[in-house]
């Protein structure tokens, strides 16, 4: 009960904003189904008084005013529908652009251990389930509440024995619902964690295609997409028939009601101790009271779902944020020396760094060379704050670098693995950069891409897929690099980022670089020869330790 509470509390608070909104939606709803109200009492006033006077002025006079109460609540239900659904998206916006970036203040680790596919299917699936509980399921179940008192009143209005006698039905529908809503939910929560995997999973396979075209498992992955979905609809076939047998259940004990209203209400008709036209307004009544009932249920199963949905969502709140770096009043934008001194890294019990010293000066190039798991990486993820300082000291112009937040706009990261975006190649050139100093061709042609760029049918407002389409490798690390001079920062990061280009093409752009930003510092991770004449240190890396070359050793 306390989790619960706890939910609710966290994703109530999206409700405030639109406060106003959910008020007039909440009348709107109050008139829509005020109508309901008052129609059968309409009717039985009909029935009893304006057939047996023979008044045909007064039987109009009704008749033109059941008219307007439908089209007010057509009207009313009209308004609230498409109000409803505008808040309602809101809402849900909301909860997916906090949840959004919240995710993206992860820390990197994070999204190791995380799968894209499950993360996306939260992001869209339970998110739309939250908002049907905080917004239109939570107004819905007043109004029907409020609409279920109504027709009780007047029940007890009509006759207080039927009244009484309808009720009797009550404590045992509440009960069926009671005794359902554990195996609702309990089924509900193993669907979308398959529905989870299941999205994962298609993603993986997507973005994997050249593994799965290379190794020839079309079929074999149509095999297992076809086992995947056989499991999720079976467990959707065992949820829909859980859900219907309680709505079944209920339904049946509603419509007991009526049969035991009008063998009684029957023969008080018979004994002339009911009129017929409060029989007939009794049983409507009874009828408008079924829906609101069955609607209160379903809320009541929909509720227990939305509160998974909240569940995995609180997942990704709760997972512990980046450390956010203090604000310095005086900001150095300028990077001249950056010092590792006696650090050390951990990944469970194995040591990944041991204790390294190192230094890197403005307007140096430095290479960053070692084998696979040698700790090359693990430098990087340093520089770049993906990776949490616990041991030694990372300064920069003698200050820790957790002292000032504006270092971390000064490093610019260019990995060997694809780093665009479905846009234009312009926005993904000027990607992350308010303000540049360098035209679009400018950068176009430090990058060495300005051929590339005229051969493209609408130049460089081409739109590329987040594959590059057909854009190569190299061409494809080539808009990245682009994307880093069009930043300029103070320190420049290539993992690996150049191994599609040959080594004149790597030696030209890295030139330009140098010579456009003589002050930067250019870290270089490779293990190509041609590579380390661009050099002025050269950093060898083997389990943890450092090995610091001069370049005139290297060679």
């Amino acid at each position: 009960m306390n989790q619960k509470k706890k939910l609710l509390k966290r994703f109530s608070k999206y409700i405030y904003p639109y406060i106003k909104e959910e008020i007039i939606l909440f009348i709107l709803m109050i008139c829509s189904s005020a109508g309901s109200l008052v129609t059968p009492y309409m009717l039985k006033v009909i029935i009893d008084d304006v057939f047996p006077s023979g008044n045909y002025h007064d039987l109009i006079m009704l008749l033109v005013l059941l008219v307007g109460i439908y089209i007010v609540q057509i009207i009313c239900s009209l308004v609230s529908d498409v109000m409803s659904t505008t808040v309602s998206k809101k809402i849900s916006s909301d909860i997916r652009e906090e949840a959004f970036a919240n995710i993206l203040n992860k820390n990197i680790s994070f999204f190791k251990d995380s799968k894209v596919g499950e993360l996306v299917f939260t992001l869209m699936n339970d998110v739309d389930n939250i908002q049907q509980t905080t917004s239109s399921l939570l107004i819905r179940s007043v109004k029907n509440i409020i609409v279920l008192i109504g027709v009780l009143i007047m029940l007890f209005i009509l006759d207080y024995t039927l009244a009484l006698m309808s009720l009797l039905f009550i404590p045992a529908i509440v009960f069926v619902i009671r005794a359902f809503t554990p195996y609702v939910k309990k089924n509900f929560t193993i669907i979308q964690k398959m529905e989870g995997s299941l999205n994962n999973y298609l993603v993986e396979r997507i973005k994997n295609i050249r593994v799965i075209k290379s190794y020839k498992t079309v079929d074999l992955e149509e095999q297992n997409l076809k086992a995947l979905h056989s499991d999720l609809v079976s467990k959707h076939s065992k949820g829909t028939f859980i859900s219907s047998l309680n709505g079944s259940v209920s339904s049946l004990l509603m419509s007991l009601a009526p049969i035991l209203v009008l063998s009684y209400g029957g023969y008080q008709v018979f004994q002339n101790a009911m009129s017929v036209g409060v029989l007939i307004a009794f049983i409507q009544y009874l009828n408008r009271l079924f829906t609101p009932t069955l609607e209160i249920v379903n809320s009541y199963n929909q509720f227990s779902k939305s509160l998974v949905s909240m569940n995995r969502v609180s997942e990704y709140f709760n997972v512990e944020k980046t450390t956010e770096l203090q604000e310095d009043k005086d900001p150095r934008n300028e990077i001249e020396q950056i010092i590792f001194k006696n650090i050390s890294l951990f990944h469970g019990n194995n040591r990944i760094l041991n204790e390294i010293n190192l230094t890197f000066d403005q307007g140096k190039t430095y290479i960053l060379s070692g084998g696979s798991g040698s700790g090359k990486s693990s430098i990087i993820n340093l520089l770049c704050g993906f990776t949490e300082l616990t041991n030694g000291e990372l300064k920069i112009n003698n200050q820790d670098i957790k002292e000032n937040k504006y270092w971390k706009n000064e490093f610019c990261l260019i990995e060997k693995e694809n780093q665009l975006f479905h846009d234009t190649l312009e926005r993904n050139i000027k990607y992350g950069t308010l303000k540049s100093q360098f035209e679009i061709e400018d950068v176009l042609k430090y990058a060495r891409l300005e051929e590339v760029v005229k051969k493209l049918e609408n130049g460089s407002d081409t739109l590329i897929s987040y594959s590059g389409g057909t854009l190569s490798d190299g061409q494809k690390q080539r808009v990245s690099i682009a994307r880093a001079i069009n930043r300029s920062p103070s320190v420049f990061i290539f993992d690996e980022s150049t191994a599609s280009l040959d080594a004149k093409l790597e030696t030209e752009i890295i030139n330009n670089i140098r010579n456009l930003f003589p002050k930067s510092i250019i870290i270089i991770v490779s293990h190509r020869s041609e590579t380390f004449e661009l050099a002025d240190r050269i950093y060898t890396l083997d389990k943890g330790n450092i090995e610091d070359n001069m370049l005139s050793q290297a060679i």
